[in-house]
């Protein structure tokens, strides 16, 4: 089961837009989709070790499959759902 986490916080801009993107991608894709804000989650943010947002993570039956810090376009985005 694949699953995808948007490390976020309510601050940043690019976050704001890069959001929908992943959003639809993900649903197109039939990925579940968590968000976590660094602020207020800051346990899980020390324990993936996210410096910098937005972080996305994709984990493929608990574990970490692909990592990206950045915002993707729709075609990178394609790719790294893969």
């Amino acid at each position: 089961m694949r699953s995808i986490k948007l490390f976020t916080s309510t601050t940043c801009q690019p976050c704001k837009t890069f959001k929908p993107v992943l959003k639809s991608a993900v649903e197109d894709a039939g990925i579940e989709y968590a968000e976590v804000d660094i602020n207020t989650n800051p346990v899980e943010t020390a324990q993936r070790c996210v410096r910098s947002v937005p972080t996305t993570m994709l984990f493929e039956n608990g574990a970490v499959l692909r990592r990206h810090t950045g915002v993707l376009s729709e075609l990178q985005l394609k790719d790294f759902l893969r």
